[in-house]
């Protein structure tokens, strides 16, 4: 009998790449683009978090193909549609079978692929214009690596937005203007800048004095070149509640250090990053 725990393709590699209806389409936009990587990550979220939840990715299906159907250029409808059915019906067929990550991946082939084709090359399209989250770019360089010539080139680790880190860095603060640097974590290698907060780390609320925060951080530009030694200021009010946070207005993959103006000896402030943007269906 077949053996339950070996991932089978669904016979995505028979299939030919996909071109436009009469050679032609028209260029999506921007923010269709977006919405459509995002709805490809949240499937992938979706199998990885709750497998086999066939009535989620279900819902997900008519979603996702909502969108297309919305858009309001019928050469763009036809050929999205074509490529983004055949990714349901080997998600559908994934369903049934044991998952591996790898294999949640592999049912957004012709999605990623139809996608490229539609933006004329995903990886140039867009450029500085957003970050796609970090489930689409493991499926959409998946797709590259199946060298079928469609998607034309792999996205870069600074195309995707980076995860949630708690604490990159902390400052304890030992009187007014000064404190101690303590260095947390960073972004992993594989992921790009995340929007960076400070926040109240004790337990207790920020003393008499604001926090006056300077953050040296080092973030990747729009050309993937990582720049060091960048500075944001932000201030933590006094009287800031536990976990308390302000938007140093900036994205970053590390934190270097803190200095300070201000704050009282027992205060305690972090910085922090999130994700971007949830992503849906």
């Amino acid at each position: 009998m077949p053996n339950p725990f070996q991932y089978t393709s669904v016979a995505l590699d028979a299939q030919l790449p996909l071109v436009p209806i009469g050679g032609l389409m028209a260029t999506i936009s921007q923010s269709n683009a977006q919405a459509l990587c995002d709805s490809i990550a949240k499937h992938v979220i979706t199998a990885i978090a709750v497998p086999g939840a066939v009535s989620a990715l279900q819902t997900g299906q008519g979603t996702t193909l909502g969108k297309i159907a919305a858009l309001n250029d019928a050469s763009q409808q036809y050929f999205l549609l074509d490529g983004f059915e055949q990714m349901m019906n080997a998600e559908s067929a994934w369903i049934t079978m044991i998952q591996l990550y790898n294999s949640v991946l592999d049912f957004c082939f012709t999605g990623c692929q139809t996608l490229d084709n539609a933006t004329g090359g995903l990886a140039a399209f867009i450029a500085n214009s957003f970050q796609v989250d970090p489930h689409f770019l493991d499926a959409f360089n998946r797709a590259f690596m199946r060298g079928a010539g469609s998607p034309k080139a792999l996205l870069q680790a600074y195309q995707a937005f980076g995860a949630d880190i708690a604490n990159m860095a902390q400052l304890n603060v030992t009187g007014s203007g000064i404190g101690t640097y303590v260095q947390g974590a960073s972004q992993a290698a594989a992921y790009g800048n995340a929007p960076l907060s400070i926040f109240n780390a004790n337990g207790s609320n920020v003393g008499a004095a604001n926090c006056v925060v300077t953050v040296t951080y080092n973030s990747y530009n729009g050309s993937g070149v990582l720049q060091t030694g960048l500075t944001a200021t932000a201030t933590l009010p006094s009287g800031s509640v536990p976990n308390a946070a302000v938007s140093l207005a900036v994205s970053g993959v590390a934190v270097t250090n803190m200095t300070l103006t201000g704050g009282t000896n027992g205060d305690k402030v972090g910085v922090s990053c999130a994700l971007l943007r949830a992503v849906a269906f």
